[in-house]
C-alpha cells in the first residue's frame, strides 16, 4: 500500500492547512488522510495532482516525472 509522506524540509508541520482554489484542505501526515470538504469531492482528483505538484504531498515508492 502507498502512503503519503511528508516532503523533506525542516519543521514541516503536521497537520497542514492551506486552501487551493477556494477549496480548504488539511494534510495529516501522521493518520495518512488528506481531507477535503465534501462538496469539493467532484475535483478532488485534480486537487490531489495539485499537491503532488507543489511537492506539498510525497507517496512513497513513486518517483516524480523528469
Amino acid at each position: 500500500m502507498n502512503v503519503i509522506e511528508k516532503p523533506n524540509i525542516e519543521d514541516w508541520p503536521d497537520p497542514v492547512r492551506v486552501v487551493v482554489n477556494g477549496v480548504p484542505i488539511e494534510i495529516s501526515y501522521k493518520n495518512q488522510k488528506i481531507m477535503i470538504p465534501d462538496e469539493a469531492r467532484d475535483r478532488a482528483d485534480a486537487l490531489g495532482k495539485y499537491l503532488l505538484d507543489e511537492g506539498l504531498v510525497e507517496i512513497e515508492g513513486v518517483k516524480e516525472n523528469d
